[in-house]
C-alpha cells in the first residue's frame, strides 16, 4: 500500500530541508524586492469578489460597495474564499481592505506546501534522489518563488493541482 509520507529519516531530513530552503527563498525574495503593485492583473477583482462574498454573501467581481451585487455564476469561489482570510476592518467606506502582506506571506508557505507535495509525489515513482532534485528545482524555481511576491491565484491553483496529482497517484 502507498504511503503518504515517507518513514525513513532520510527522507523526514530532506522534507524539512526542502520545506524551509522553499520558505526561506521565498521569504528572503519578498523582503529583498520592491514590488511597485502586488494587485497585478485580476488580482483587484477577485479581491472585489472577496470583499463581496465577505460582507454581501455573494460571487460578484463588482466593485466593493454598500448594496449587495448580483451573484455571478462564471466566478470560481476559491481564491475570493482564500482572500477573505487576509480582509481587515476599516472605519472608511466601504469598510474593508485587503491585508495583502499577510497573502503574500501566506503564498510564501504555499509555495513551501508545493514543493513538499512535489517531493512526495516524486517519491512515490522515484528514488530518494531523483525525489530529492524534484523537489529542490521546484523549491528553486525563479517563477514560483516571484508568485508569491504578488498577489495572484496561481500560487492557489497550484497548491490545488499539486494535491490533485498527489491524491490520483497514492489512488494508482
Amino acid at each position: 500500500t502507498p504511503k503518504l509520507l515517507p518513514s525513513s529519516r532520510q527522507d523526514l531530513i530532506v522534507i524539512a530541508l526542502l520545506v524551509l530552503l522553499s520558505w526561506y527563498l521565498r521569504s528572503l525574495y519578498q523582503s529583498e524586492s520592491t514590488t511597485d503593485q502586488p494587485l497585478r492583473a485580476d488580482a483587484g477583482r477577485y479581491a472585489s469578489a472577496a470583499f463581496n462574498l465577505h460582507v454581501h454573501g455573494a460571487f460578484s467581481k463588482a466593485p466593493p460597495q454598500r448594496d449587495a451585487p448580483r451573484t455571478r455564476t462564471d466566478l470560481a469561489p476559491g481564491y475570493p474564499l482564500f482572500l477573505t482570510l487576509f480582509l481587515e476592518p476599516i472605519d472608511e467606506d466601504p469598510g474593508w481592505y485587503l491585508d495583502v502582506e499577510q497573502v503574500r506571506h501566506w503564498q510564501a508557505i504555499v509555495g513551501s506546501l508545493v514543493v513538499l507535495l512535489t517531493y512526495l509525489l516524486a517519491r512515490q515513482m522515484l528514488g530518494l534522489g531523483w525525489a530529492t532534485a524534484a523537489g529542490l528545482l521546484t523549491c528553486v524555481s525563479p517563477h514560483l518563488i516571484a508568485i508569491s511576491d504578488y498577489v495572484l491565484t496561481e500560487s492557489l491553483f497550484l497548491l490545488v493541482t499539486m494535491s490533485g496529482f498527489l491524491l490520483a497517484a497514492l489512488a494508482l
